[in-house]
């Protein structure tokens, strides 16, 4: 049991002055004495709480330290985690760059084959008009020299109507009497 300071003799004595007896007066400081002494920490309770205190933080900083431990494993699981998605998804980025390099040469492969016929057609018809060209040159070279033929046929076919136009005229008039 703790011991209190308290004035246990002074108490008694106001108790009577106030109209107690003495007998009363002391069990009513009696009973004020265990009440408070009930009540009233001792060293050796201050020591077991403070015992238990040390305990208490000893553990909280174990379980601290053991949820420190975790989240360190569960930051490098995480990290370990990003890292290998990173990778995965640096491979995969590459793998669709080589893809799109690859659809980008066979596109290009097939552009400069169409551009190769392309070029070809070109010449092809180029050369078709450069020989129609002379076909119709020359059929033209043709028509020139065969209108210059009938020219020339019509020329004397209208010189040789022309001296029979004048024959007939002249036969006309010495047929016919002048007067």
């Amino acid at each position: 049991m703790p011991i209190v300071a308290f004035d246990t003799y002074q108490e008694v004595k106001n108790l009577e002055q106030a109209g107690a007896d003495e007998r009363l007066a002391q069990a009513i400081v009696q009973t004020m004495v265990k009440s408070v002494s009930d009540n009233v920490a001792s060293k050796v309770d201050v020591a077991n709480i403070q015992t238990a205190i040390a305990e208490f933080r000893t553990e909280v900083n174990a379980k601290i330290a053991a949820n420190n431990a975790q989240i360190a494993e569960l930051r490098a699981d995480t990290n370990a985690q990003i890292a290998e998605f990173q990778t995965d998804t640096n491979a995969q980025i590459a793998a669709n760059n080589a893809q799109i390099a690859e659809f980008q040469a066979d596109i290009n492969a097939k552009i400069a084959a169409n551009n190769a016929q392309i070029t070809e057609l070109r010449a092809d018809t180029n050369a078709q008009i450069t020989e129609l060209r002379a076909d119709i040159n020359a059929k033209i070279a043709e028509l020139r020299a065969e209108i210059r033929q009938m020219e020339m046929r019509m020329t004397i076919k209208l010189g040789a109507m022309m001296v029979v136009v004048a024959g007939v005229l002249f036969a006309l008039l010495r047929i016919m009497p002048v007067g």
